[in-house]
């Protein structure tokens, strides 16, 4: 007989690993970055975003607010809030002269703290049940997760079907983490990137279904996967045009 509880462990060890692979892409645009010692303009939002989505993943895994907890939730959560804090903390230092960037930086961290201290303070002492702990904090990481995409996803969703019709293709959360990102293809990331993103979401959905259903979870990782899917079949479509062409 099947046991799920292993089952499900091994689709944590494999989400874990593929998260973990995926947030270390950013480390050559990092060194490049630092031999060319400049950084871009735009960079510190969707890090700042990405710090505080993190965060919210890590208290989501923390015993005392989710009573189902999991130790690879605090494992990728806190790797990610480690590489996304380094990179902030490397553009903050990086900035020159831009002191209205490095206010708004300071300004946009305390205001995500003390909104993350808040959210522990209300789930501990104003909430009660463990499963409503748990909702609560779940909800508010997956309008983070949304909150953290450059666009609408139905209107990507539908570019991603029709890249010869755009001029622009959609990037899923950890494309966004990659500082610069060179492709051959101007509509899709790499295939690889996105191939390992698509087996990445597929194992925190299966992870999340098997044993004990995590719902919030569930939601984020399975739109993940219609997302990345979308552009797999964006990127047959362009390779295949290439092809007839």
């Amino acid at each position: 007989m099947i046991d799920l509880i292993q089952v499900r462990f091994i689709m944590g060890v494999i989400g874990s690993v593929l998260t973990i692979v995926l947030t270390g892409v950013t480390v050559p645009a990092v060194v490049k970055l630092v031999n060319n010692k400049a950084v871009p303009r735009d960079k510190p939002y969707y890090l700042l975003d990405s710090v505080m989505h993190y965060m919210l993943w890590v208290l989501y895994g923390l015993p005392l607010l989710n009573e189902n907890s999991s130790l690879f939730l605090l494992i990728t959560g806190g790797f990610g809030l480690g590489v996304e804090a380094f990179l902030l903390t490397f553009f903050f230092i990086n900035c020159g002269d831009e002191k209205n960037l490095r206010r708004y930086i300071v300004s946009r961290l305390l205001v995500d703290i003390t909104c993350v201290v808040v959210i522990v303070l209300i789930t501990v002492f104003a909430i009660k049940s463990s499963s409503a702990k748990q909702t609560f904090v779940g909800v508010i990481c997956n309008i983070s997760f949304i909150n953290g995409m450059p666009k609408s996803h139905i209107i990507s969703l539908i570019k991603a079907l029709e890249p010869e019709s755009t001029d622009e293709y959609i990037r899923p959360f950890y494309v966004q983490k990659v500082l610069e990102m060179e492709s051959t293809d101007k509509y899709l990331p790499p295939f690889w990137l996105t191939f390992i993103g698509f087996l990445n979401y597929i194992a925190w959905t299966a992870f999340s279904l098997i044993d004990k259903i995590d719902f919030c979870l569930l939601i984020i990782n399975f739109y993940g996967t219609l997302v990345s899917g979308s552009q797999l079949y964006a990127y047959y479509k362009s390779t295949a045009k290439v092809k007839t062409d």
